[in-house]
């Protein structure tokens, strides 16, 4: 039996390496179905599903310095990124609940909470996606969005959902040119998406371009939904 024919990973604490390498391994160049006959259905989707999440909880021993005999437990994490015909792109697992893969694939929320709250889950998206998201050209009929929160914060577009963002992290959006609508849980803004022209907002208000521009370079892209 291939490690790709095993069964879905249970989500209870577990001893063993939930992701070993040879697993991730496996998932390389593999496709949805075959990953989801290896760990299930992922505990967050993202951009579409282009980007599947999964995390599981694992007993590990206390560190050293505190080592009393018990364990506690820690939430690891697996990304699997996939191309439009549905390959696998890139599949990595981290031991840091709050950590950064080597693409530059950061799980602001932690491992739990992809779990116990994915909708909330901050996730950011790539190194090359950020930096081509910072430096996007905007073109005639459209607008560019930069949306900026001090804390968690889910941004809506016309009532849409469009994703979740907090004080480390931005979200990018293009809008046809015209009003455009955005709102979250405490705030609420319409305002004119101008043709060519990048639109920069922190929770409901309207920003600077000097100090957006300060605030886009301290931050990374969050993926949206």
């Amino acid at each position: 039996m291939t490690l790709l024919a095993a069964c879905a990973i249970p989500l209870t604490p577990t001893a063993h390496d939930p992701y070993p390498p040879a697993l991730v391994e496996s998932l390389r160049q593999a496709d949805r179905a075959a990953v989801r006959r290896a760990l299930g259905e992922p505990a967050v989707s993202r951009a579409g599903g282009e980007f599947w999440f999964y995390a599981q909880p694992r007993w590990v021993p206390r560190p050293i310095g505190a080592w009393d005999g018990t364990f506690v437990e820690r939430w690891e994490w697996l990304a699997v990124m996939f191309e439009p015909r549905g390959t696998v792109l890139f599949a990595e697992a981290s031991e840091l609940e709050r950590g950064c893969l080597s693409n530059g694939i950061c799980n602001r929320s932690g491992g739990q909470a992809l779990r116990r709250a994915p909708e909330s889950a901050v996730l950011t998206a790539p190194l090359h996606q950020d930096a081509a998201a910072k430096a996007y050209r905007v073109r005639a009929g459209e607008c560019a969005l930069y949306f900026y929160a001090d804390g968690p914060a889910t941004l809506s577009i016309r009532r849409r959902v469009h994703g979740t963002a907090d004080e480390a992290t931005y979200i990018f959006a293009t809008h046809a040119a015209g009003t455009i609508e955005l709102s979250t849980e405490t705030a609420w803004l319409a305002t004119d998406c101008r043709s060519g022209e990048a639109l920069h907002v922190r929770e409901g208000a309207l920003v600077a371009r000097d100090a957006a521009e300060a605030a886009l370079a301290a931050r990374r892209l969050a993926l949206p939904r």
